[in-house]
């Protein structure tokens, strides 16, 4: 075999092959082989898990004693050789495939050799130094317990570690600098499973490693050093999900978590706001971790007040400078409003001791598009899939009057936004926008309709950017009266333009509607201000639309920002339960009196105005109230209102039935102004039933409906004849869906009544209940045929009551198309299809 290098290469092949004798093949290797030779037969056999490995472990054997011998000759060769090879990479990864793999048992002495030869400083080959790196990591015992007998171990690798660093300074690979970088992160953050991932997934000791981890960090590279290299690292560009591997701004995310750029007074916001402008959709999830650790580095911890400096105000105002549906600027402006709601999330439930405060201007964030900003995050959550979730629990806490309403599933965001959908050549942005416009609707009133039914049918995008076009076409509207289809178009275009705009449009659209320079913050403490209005906003039913738009957005606002004030607001040592629940009742009242005034208002412009379209807007934005606070329909009516709006509130705002409940206790009450506002409110809601012909649609859709039959008799005794005929169809279409014993009573009832009415009443009075009640009758006839006979016998003296009202009239000639010729007709059909043969009579 010495003589044929062939042969030993077909025998070990053989032999490794039929998993045998593996003290032969391990002894012809460490006998025939030379050293580069061994380390790639020897190394390829242990990465494969070749049952040579688990042979290695017993070191009683001859064969595993010629190994030792074999690779302490390996490692005094290489160690003398001066110069670059492969060698010492292979020789380093071999030393850790026999500690990993094999379990190789060694001396003190062997453990000594291993550990000088993987901490030399005379070989700068990358390679090596990676591969010295990694086995060292995995294999920690190389390096003994304090001791006087490790003392040169431990100087060899200390001077190792210094080594490294000053080879770190200058000139080396980016490979190199990205896995000391890695290597440095894993072991300050004691992350064990990341840094077994780094060297090939190997299961490692985490009581033996900080022996390892602390003699790194203390010579080979510092947290502040480690802190300034990261802080040195150059941003990711158009980072997205593609991007896969190990990122630096993963190495930023752990230091912040970490609060180690703090600690050193390393400034680190330049480089999160040059990230941030890098980013791009799809959001890689690691920024959204990145933007979270930064938040809450910016705040004290319980121990530890020093914070990082946060994005500077004039980079976010910068950011939102421009188009409002830049798609390059999206991403870093959500990443941007992302980070300041967290960071004043942290600080609201920071320790107020801390005496931080936030670094940003309300008044400019609440300009910011944040509607615009959810709405597209909500229509688009595959693009925002790690960063939808925590965005929207921070922005309801702040802003939940700001998210998607039910307006918004109206319209496909994507769509509106893409370019293609355009209708609409360009946005209309002539000079003198106003004038222009003004004098064209003087001139044409078709063109002015025409311009605006072109902006209307176009794309978001368009009609976003055309905003002051539709806010001065707003002013037009207000100033003199337009014709009803500019005002609906324009109308159309500001409700989608204002679904997604910033508040700036709300504020500019008061303007133009009210002639007032009224603010946001205005409008949120007192919404009422809203009532400024020009009158013409109340005569026109499109844009008292628009206002009422207004008014709900800024009701939310003024809710939510009170609640947000009760919640921060700092209480007293003494006493904090009992102030708090003061405080909220002091909230609740004043958002009473707020709401039970804006009910007052609207019935008030409702009365005074007229307009059918806005009565019935208005209505149904109170009966909306009243639905969300039953308690403020109580309000509103124990404070009144003129007498003359209760029959068009009773009529058009369905949640006024809730009156009944208390109507007795306004009833109750000493003022007489008050008592005559029951009465007329009593009358008015006695009055309200529904038609007859809404009864089939009733018992067929509403199963509770069956409760009818308790008290429907006592609707058949009122003295009201429509109500009597209500009853009677009421009855008939019960009994044909619930055809049970109680309802045959009923029918039974009905027939009493309608003969004791047929003998008492005169013939005029009865007559029109008479004309209603033959259907019904009819139909009895087939739900309960039990008592067909009743019915007839009723149907006849129907039709003879009939009979009467035309020889009454006999000196005048009765047509045969006259109601009572009609009626008989219709009975006679009836008895026809039934049989006319009656076999009981009850009645005389």
């Amino acid at each position: 075999m010495s003589v044929d290098r062939y042969l030993i290469n077909r025998s070990l092949v053989r032999i490794l092959g039929s998993h045998k004798n593996n003290a032969l093949a391990l002894s012809i290797m460490c006998i025939c082989l030379d050293d580069s030779e061994l380390l790639t037969w020897l190394l390829s056999a242990l990465l494969k898990h070749h049952p040579i490995a688990a042979f290695i472990r017993r070191p009683r054997r001859p064969a595993v004693k010629l190994l030792h011998e074999r690779i302490a000759e390996v490692i005094s060769s290489l160690s003398a050789r001066k110069g670059n090879s492969e060698d010492e990479a292979r020789l380093a990864q071999l030393l850790g495939a026999l500690r990993v793999v094999a379990n190789v048992q060694l001396s003190v002495d062997e453990s000594r050799s291993w550990a000088l030869f993987l901490t030399r400083t005379e070989c700068e080959d990358e390679r090596y130094v990676c591969m010295a790196l990694s086995v060292l990591v995995a294999c920690p015992q190389l390096i003994p317990a304090h001791g006087e007998s490790d003392r040169e171990v431990e100087e060899s690798v200390v001077a190792f570690f210094d080594w490294l660093k000053t080879r770190l300074s200058s000139d080396c690979s980016p490979t190199l600098q990205q896995f000391f970088l890695l290597l440095s992160i894993h072991l300050h953050a004691n992350q064990t499973t990341q840094l077994s991932k780094l060297i090939s997934n190997v299961k490692l000791d985490t009581n033996l490693l900080s022996r390892f981890g602390n003699l790194f960090l203390r010579h080979a590279m510092t947290e502040r050093e480690l802190a300034q290299l990261v802080s040195s690292l150059p941003v990711t560009g158009t980072l997205t999900i593609a991007h896969k591997g190990f990122l630096p701004a993963h190495c930023v995310a752990q230091l912040l978590t970490a609060r180690s750029f703090a600690k050193h007074s390393i400034p680190i916001h330049e480089w999160l706001a040059s990230q941030i402008v890098e980013c791009r959709s799809p959001v890689h999830p690691t920024v959204v971790e990145l933007i979270a650790a930064y938040a809450s580095s910016c705040v004290p911890e319980d121990t530890n007040l020093i914070i990082n400096e946060p994005l500077s105000e004039k980079f976010i105002q910068d950011l939102f400078i421009g188009d409002i549906v830049d798609e390059v600027l999206l991403v870093p402006r959500l990443l941007s409003f992302f980070f300041m709601l967290s960071l004043r999330s942290k600080i609201e439930k920071s320790d107020p001791s801390n005496s931080i405060t936030y670094p940003y201007n309300l008044k400019m964030e609440s300009r910011l598009p944040i509607r615009y900003m959810i709405s597209v995050i909500s229509s688009r959550p595959d693009d925002f899939q790690a960063l939808r979730s925590p965005l929207l629990r921070v922005a309801a806490h702040f802003y939940v009057y700001m998210l998607p309403d039910a307006n918004f599933l109206l319209y496909d965001l994507n769509v509106d936004l893409s370019t293609g959908s355009e209708r609409s050549a360009a946005p209309l942005r002539e000079s003198g926008m106003e004038h222009s416009l003004e004098s064209v609707c003087a001139e044409s009133t078709a063109e002015g309709v025409h311009r605006m039914k072109r902006l209307e049918w176009s794309s978001l995008r368009t009609q976003l950017r055309s905003r002051e076009y539709v806010l001065n076409a707003m002013r037009l509207a207000v100033k003199r009266e337009m014709s009803d289809p500019f005002v609906t178009s324009l109308t159309h275009v500001w409700n989608r333009i204002e679904n997604v705009e910033s508040v700036t449009f709300l504020e500019e659209t008061v303007t133009a509607l009210s002639g007032e320079k009224i603010t946001h913050e205005m409008l949120c403490e007192q919404p009422l201000l809203l009532c400024r209005c020009k009158d013409i906003v109340f005569k026109s039913g499109p844009l008292f639309s628009c206002f009422l738009r207004l008014l709900s957005f800024y009701e939310s606002a003024g809710r939510n920002i009170l609640a947000h004030k009760l919640q921060t607001a700092p209480l007293s040592s003494s006493n904090r339960q009992e102030q708090k629940a003061e405080r909220e009742e002091l909230a609740r009242s004043l958002i009473g009196a707020q709401n039970s005034e804006l009910v007052q208002v609207l019935l008030e412009a409702c009365w005074r105005f007229g307009d059918a379209e806005v009565q019935k807007l208005a209505c149904e934005h109170i009966h909306q109230m009243f639905i969300a606070d039953p308690v403020l329909l109580k309000l509103v009516h124990f404070q009144g209102y003129p007498v003359e709006m209760i029959p068009m509130a009773v009529r058009l705002i369905p949640s006024m039935h809730i009156c009944l409940d208390f109507v007795h206790e306004i009833l109750a009450l000493a003022d007489m102004s008050k008592r005559l506002f029951a009465v007329v409110l009593i009358t008015e809601l006695a009055q309200m039933g529904y038609p007859v012909e809404m009864i089939p649609m009733a018992v067929r859709l509403i199963p509770s409906m069956h409760i009818c039959l308790d008290f429907v008799h006592e609707i058949l005794a009122l003295a009201d004849m429509s109500k009597r005929l209500f009853a009677v169809v009421l009855i008939t279409e019960l009994a044909q869906m619930y055809r049970i014993e109680h309802s045959c009573i009923r029918v039974d009832l009905v027939l009493d009544v309608l003969w004791t009415l047929c003998r008492v009443l005169p013939c005029d009075e009865i007559f029109p209940l008479l004309t209603g009640v033959v259907p019904a009758l009819a139909r009895i006839l087939t739900i309960f045929p039990q008592i067909s006979d009743d019915v007839t016998y009723v149907l006849k003296g129907i039709s003879r009551i009939a009979t009467s009202r035309i020889v009454v009239s006999s000196t005048v000639l009765k047509p045969a198309s006259c109601p009572e010729r009609r009626l008989i007709a219709e009975i006679d059909k009836v008895i026809a299809n039934q049989g006319n043969t009656v076999s009981y009579k009850r009645y005389t």
